[in-house]
């Protein structure tokens, strides 16, 4: 029997509650990985798209918060480069001043959410999250099922024991080789 090389899911990676804020503007920065740990996350924070570039290809292990204006690169930018570096980019946008074209723009290129920054920025932060990682849990759950159905499946079709499956009133719904191959 053949190993398999499927590789993990998309999210199977990301582990934890690793956090990287990307906000130029140190206080803000500081102010949200305050409120993220708090909440349970473990927050780095970097100010700049260069610097954000340089963590995630050490560790790309992390949900990234990425602020719209850099003072190097806007956003769009730096997921752009990073999804050159790794196909495992998992953020949330923020931005000072809301911009349907980019919300639109950052939604495509696989935002989980897009923030306006508020008064109210550090309170929502930790709800976000929350939801995202819970999110990441359940798809990294679906991408381990789906593979256990591609091996159960493998082992059906390649049983040495003919195989058949009926609804409930006795349908036949399925039939391996094996049976295919003793009925003719």
């Amino acid at each position: 029997m053949e190993k398999s090389t499927e590789s993990k899911g998309i999210n199977e990676l990301v582990v934890g509650k690793r956090v990287l804020v990307v906000e130029d503007d140190e206080g803000l920065n500081k102010l949200i990985q305050k409120s993220l740990r708090r909440a349970g996350f473990d927050c780095f924070g970097v100010l700049s798209g260069a610097d954000a570039i340089e963590r995630v290809k050490k560790n790309p292990n992390q949900v990234l918060l990425i602020d719209q204006q850099l003072p190097d690169m806007d956003g769009t930018d730096l997921i752009r480069s990073l999804i050159k570096h790794t196909h495992n980019i998992i953020f949330v946008a923020m931005t000072g001043h809301g911009d349907e074209k980019i919300a639109v723009e950052m939604m495509k290129l696989g935002a989980r959410d897009y923030l306006i920054k508020g008064f109210d920025l550090t309170d929502i932060l930790p709800m976000v999250f929350k939801r995202v990682f819970s999110e990441i849990k359940t798809e990294n759950k679906l991408v381990r099922a789906e593979a256990e159905l591609k091996k159960l499946g493998a082992a059906v079709q390649q049983s040495p024991v003919s195989i058949i499956i009926t609804d409930l009133e006795g349908c036949i719904e399925y039939v391996n080789p094996k049976f295919c191959n003793l009925t003719g």
